[in-house]
């Protein structure tokens, strides 16, 4: 006949089984909770998300895009606006100066005071410029309007992209491409 374990044996594995599904449930627990503050929105501003930043100090030229712009649009849930990309013109030869204008909006109103950066695409074409023009902050009618001249690089597509921080810190891009021949 087999001997049994000591009762405080068994008590003992017993105890430990409890404690590990206890952390085990706990630990769950609390990437739920975390998930759930981490999802919450902050209550919305009146103008969109609070951007810190400054304008680049230089007055903006508003344009008209041409009947052959192309228009990219983005959605972020987290930061509640829609971020789009327009260029003038889609075809450019080295030395031609074109528009880049950007727009924000939020449940349709603009966006006023967003900081947004255009920079080489983060995948993608290569970018369009080495140096890039000083960020800006979006107007009261949500929108920046860089004027920017090609410059000498090798005929081929090349990406511009806009990038823009709203609340909770939420970074997110949108490139266009044009064509330099």
């Amino acid at each position: 006949m087999a001997s049994r374990p000591p009762l405080h044996s068994q008590l003992s594995l017993y105890v430990a089984a409890v404690i590990m599904v206890a952390c085990a449930a706990t630990g769950m627990l609390t990437g739920a909770f975390a998930h759930t503050l981490a999802s919450k929105q902050s209550p919305a501003s009146p103008n969109g998300p609070v951007i810190s930043g400054t304008a680049p100090g230089q007055s903006l030229v508003t344009a008209t895009p041409s009947p052959i712009a192309t228009e990219a649009s983005t959605t972020s849930t987290a930061t509640n606006f829609i971020l789009s990309i327009t260029l003038s013109s889609r075809a450019l030869a080295t030395g031609e100066t074109f528009t880049v204008t950007v727009v924000a909006t939020a449940n349709g109103a603009p966006v006023a005071g967003l900081t947004c950066t255009l920079r080489a695409p983060v995948s993608g074409p290569p970018g369009l410029f080495s140096d890039w023009p000083p960020a800006a902050a979006t107007d009261a009618s949500g929108q920046i309007v860089w004027t920017l001249t090609t410059p000498s690089v090798s005929p081929g597509s090349y990406g511009i992209e806009v990038d823009a921080v709203g609340g909770h810190r939420y970074e997110f891009h949108k490139y266009t491409t044009l064509q330099v021949s």
